[in-house]
Parts: structure tokens; sequence; C-alpha cells
């Protein structure tokens, strides 16, 4: 099952160049094809260290995410993306995790799940003013 959205980030505190502990908010619209319904959302905060300009050292060891995914259909799958990596590619951010549901539909499926965001604000974040992103959302379920 391919799902495929928007998903936006908010910070606090906000990003900056250089890599500190903030709080993330992620809220995710997808649209379904290839499973039992059309369409999903989930919300989930995290913990972490994050930088809009330098990403994680490659031997950094980044938190479990955990994401509860609801269903158009009522049912929910609970998420835990174990292997996060962070690219950055000219002006995007590309953040791919990988894991297992490891509760509800489609329990014990392996999933990928990757977020790309344009990096335009600069100055917001060479200010460390960088409070918000939106991207797009590639999120599959391997059934």
């Amino acid at each position: 099952m391919v799902c495929t959205g928007a998903a936006k980030q908010t910070y606090a505190p906000p990003l900056g160049p250089l890599p500190r502990i903030t709080d993330v908010s992620v809220n995710e619209e997808l649209t379904c094809i290839g499973g039992p319904f059309l369409t999903g959302t989930s919300s989930a905060s995290f913990n972490e260290q994050a930088s809009c300009l330098i990403p994680p050292l490659t031997d950094t060891v980044l938190p479990t995410s955990v994401i509860v995914y609801h269903w158009a259909n009522g049912q929910t799958s609970t998420v835990a993306l174990t292997v996060p990596t962070v690219v950055r590619v000219a002006n995007q951010t590309i953040v791919t995790g990988a894991g297992t549901v490891t509760s509800g539909y489609a329990q014990g499926s392996a999933v990928i799940r990757e977020v790309t965001t344009v990096d335009l604000d600069v100055l917001g974040c060479l200010t460390s003013s960088l409070d918000e992103r939106t991207g797009t959302e590639v999120f599959t379920i391997l059934l």
C-alpha cells in the first residue's frame, strides 16, 4: 500500500544552522492506493537534535519515532520508525525512516516513510528562526 500527501512540521525552539535539541510536531494528510482505505492522517511529536543546515552525523543514533496513522475506515496503524536518515540535496531535505507496524492495521508489516521539504528560507535558518516546514510524503506499507 502506498500513500502520498503533505507533512507539516513545526519546531520549538525554531531550527538554526547548528544542531540543537528541539520539539518537532508533525501533521500528515495522506491519500492511499493498494489498501482498504483511500485516506489517512497522523500527528506526532518528537524531541530530537535537528538543524536546518547541518544533517546529523552519520554515527548519530536518532531516537525511534512512533507515529499513529488514523485511516478513513476507522482503523489505526501504530508505526515505529527505527532507521531514520537525513540527506540534504541542493535546497531539499529528505528524511527517510524504515520500521514496522507494531499494532493495528497491517501489524508486523515493514514500512518506509520519506518526507521531502524544500528549504527556501535561508535567512530564517541562519537567524535560528525557522519554526515551520511543509513537504511531501511517501508512506509505504509492505503488505
